[in-house]
C-alpha cells in the first residue's frame, strides 16, 4: 500500500510541475497572438481596404487572448493548489500509517528527503534513526553481557 501511495504522491506533484509548464506556455503564446495577430491581420486581411477606423477585430483580439492566458493560468494555479494538498494528505496518511518503512531508519530519512523538506526536518530524521539504532544495539549489547555472566558462574 505504501508503494502506490508513494507512486499517487510522485504523480500528483509531476502532474503539478506539468500544468504549471502548460500555463506559462499558454499565457506566452496568448502574448504573442495578442502582440502578433492584430499586426498581421493589419498586413494581410485588410492590405486592400482603405481604412478609416481601426476594425474592431483588432481591439478585441488582444483582449481574448488575455482573458484565455490568465484564466487558464489561474486554473493551472488552483489545480495546482489541490494537488499539493492532497500529497500532503496522503504524506500524513503514510506516514502515519507506517513511520518506519519494512527497510528501516535510512528509508524513512529518505521519505522526509523526498517531501522536500527543510535540512532540519532531514536532520531531526536521521537523529531518531541513530536513536533508535542505538537503543537497538544497546539492547544487543546487555543481552550479550547477560549471557557472559551466567557463563562464568
Amino acid at each position: 500500500m505504501s508503494t502506490s501511495t508513494e507512486f499517487r504522491i510522485e504523480q500528483l506533484r509531476t502532474r503539478s510541475v506539468q500544468k504549471t509548464l502548460e500555463s506559462l506556455l499558454v499565457l506566452v503564446a496568448a502574448l504573442f497572438v495578442s502582440a502578433l495577430l492584430p499586426s498581421l491581420l493589419v498586413r494581410y486581411l485588410y492590405a486592400d481596404q482603405q481604412l478609416f477606423e481601426q476594425p474592431p477585430a483588432l481591439e478585441i483580439i488582444p483582449v481574448i487572448a488575455f482573458v484565455i492566458g490568465i484564466s487558464y493560468f489561474i486554473y493551472a494555479a488552483i489545480g495546482n493548489i489541490l494537488r499539493e494538498m492532497e500529497a500532503q494528505r496522503l504524506e500524513k496518511t503514510l506516514t502515519s500509517l507506517s513511520p518506519m518503512t519494512s527497510k528501516g531508519p535510512v528509508r524513512a530519512a529518505s521519505m522526509v528527503a523526498n517531501r522536500k523538506s527543510t535540512t532540519t526536518d532531514l536532520k531531526e530524521a536521521l537523529s531518531q534513526a541513530s536513536q533508535r539504532k542505538s537503543a537497538v544495539a544497546g539492547v544487543s549489547t546487555t543481552k550479550s553481557k547477560i549471557k557472559k555472566t551466567t557463563r562464568r558462574k
